[in-house]
């Protein structure tokens, strides 16, 4: 019997015996990974090592500081009482996964930040696994490397919801692309939506761009996959569970909301999210939607025929990526209709289409596409250098500078009550002043006044529910002004100061006394 070239191959000693994937040890894996992976695990301990530091240098601002009072509120009961009685609009969940992270060793003020750098990192291997499926090493690097220079970056040491939302939609993304490979995908895909939506009320608009993305490949395959459907409709429990508290937040403050949904925000989002030409990313992004809904015609004159799961999954993960493209679209849209409330933040999903949408145009040859890669590389290193040098300016007292400046200020006049004309600046004048000083710190509160000069009273009623639950010098102006005939004030030029208009307007004498960067101090009499 006649023996082919293979099977004499094979019954050939060679020494070394065969052995399959399943038989490979970790360490012969880890050594089997192309040298793309090896590039990604270095950029993203570099960046976790980044953002760590610039997580422990840069302070709090006002929606941070509110994240840490309200995390730092024990037992749960009484962080879920503050968050029903109008301290913030975030989910319990996302404040659960803070707290989590404050039981590590640590700084707190740094600690609180950790979610949203995991979520980032986990944005960055999503992206990573998305675009590696379907292009080679170097092109799953530059979409890794287009992601971790755009601005949304800077969300990834933010104590807020949004690092974590992309993260989790972006890995939900990734799982969904991989349906049918591991039996376990559909319920890692229900658990990643989820979490998405326990973290941000508003990402239970991605849940129909999955949906729309699996109904495309229902029509191409003529298949249903009944674990996609039920993750994608599980994931939206969260959403229904809590939604009484997503609808008092809005009754309580979406009349005067500092920032409601207008239709300027459809152009003012993607300029947010972009860092370069507004006009350039809106011809590819209308060229990209132009080519798909080309393709969806073609395909509807032709008529659905059943392909292959593969083919069929590049039209899904195309409208997916359109889908999450228009996230922002989609949110100005519902909440212009629903007369809610929209801030260019809500749609940093986005990030994960635009970058996705900029693969699809490159078809670089094996050279331009490394060549691409050092150039975002060099691109990176300068960030790097320059986060560095931000930081070294941060902690060589930068910051602390301007309430030593204030204390200063204030030492002629040491008994007078110091009135914080800015409730977003009052909660980082008691987080970061001295204790001495601090104890003298007081905010007015007048909503009526507030709506009518400055526009909104978001923030007065926010720090007023807060200090319910925290040690806040937050009274009523009327109350005050009873006891006080003389007290000073620092003045912002921040929008949420309606206080010194209101005083000059009722005829108060404010004498400057000094300034401090920006802002100033008064000393207020009748």
């Amino acid at each position: 019997m006649l023996s082919s070239p293979e099977s004499k191959l094979s019954t050939k000693s060679v020494g070394v015996p065969v052995q399959n994937d399943a038989n490979l040890s970790g360490l012969s894996r880890i050594r089997r990974l192309p040298l793309d992976a090896y590039f990604l695990a270095a950029l993203v301990l570099w960046e976790f090592g980044a953002l760590l530091a610039k997580a422990e240098a840069k302070p709090l601002w006002y929606d941070e500081l509110v994240t840490f009072n309200v995390s730092g509120l024990q037992p749960f009961s009484r962080l879920w009482a503050a968050l029903k009685a109008g301290v913030d609009g975030t989910p319990p969940f996302y404040y659960l996964i803070v707290q989590t992270a404050r039981r590590l060793p640590g700084e707190p003020h740094q600690l609180i930040r950790l979610p949203s750098i995991f979520g980032y990192l986990l944005a960055l291997l999503a992206i990573y696994l998305f675009v590696r499926k379907r292009r080679s090493g170097a092109i799953a690097l530059v979409a890794v490397l287009l992601l971790s220079i755009s601005p949304f970056r800077e969300y990834a040491v933010e104590a807020r919801p949004y690092g974590l939302l992309v993260g989790f939609l972006a890995i939900a993304a990734a799982v969904w692309q991989s349906i049918g490979e591991k039996g376990y995908r559909s319920l890692l895909l229900f658990l990643c939506l989820s979490v998405a939506v326990s973290c941000h009320y508003f990402a239970v608009v991605s849940l129909a761009i999955f949906g729309l993305a699996e109904a495309a490949f229902l029509l191409e395959t003529r298949r249903i996959r009944w674990g996609v459907w039920l993750a994608v409709f599980g994931a939206s429990l969260p959403f229904f569970v809590l939604f009484d508290h997503l609808v008092s937040f809005g009754r309580d403050f979406t009349p005067h909301f500092w920032s409601p949904a207008k239709w300027s925000d459809l152009i003012f989002t993607y300029a947010d999210y972009v860092p370069f030409d507004l006009k350039i990313v809106l011809a590819l992004l209308v060229l990209f939607l132009t080519m798909l809904g080309l393709y969806a015609l073609e395909r509807v004159r032709n008529g659905f025929t059943p392909h292959n799961d593969s083919d069929a999954s590049r039209i899904a993960e195309m409208l997916l990526v359109a889908g999450f493209t228009l996230y922002p679209v989609l949110l100005v849209i519902i909440t212009k209709m629903l007369k809610s409330v929209y801030y260019e933040r809500y749609g940093w999903p986005a990030v994960f289409g635009l970058v996705l949408a900029t693969i699809y145009f490159l078809r670089l040859p094996r050279f331009l596409s490394r060549l691409a890669v050092f150039a975002l590389l060099v691109a990176f290193g300068f960030r790097g250098i320059s986060d560095f040098a931000r930081f070294h300016a941060i902690r060589t007292g930068e910051v602390d500078s301007r309430w030593s400046r204030l204390g200063s200020i204030v030492e002629r006049e040491p008994d007078l009550p110091i009135v914080i004309g800015s409730g977003v600046r009052f909660l980082e004048a008691v987080e970061y002043a001295t204790p001495r000083l601090r104890a003298r710190f007081i905010e007015l509160t007048d909503e009526a006044t507030a709506v009518r000069l400055v526009g909104t009273d978001t923030v007065e009623k926010n720090n007023a529910a807060l200090a319910k639950f925290v040690p806040l010098a937050v009274v009523q102006r009327s109350s005050f002004e009873a006891q006080h005939d003389r007290f000073l004030l620092y003045s912002t030029n921040q929008g949420f100061d309606w206080v010194t208009p209101d005083l000059l307007n009722r005829g108060y004498h404010l004498v400057l006394l000094g300034k401090v960067e920006n802002d100033s101090v008064y000393l207020v009499t009748r």
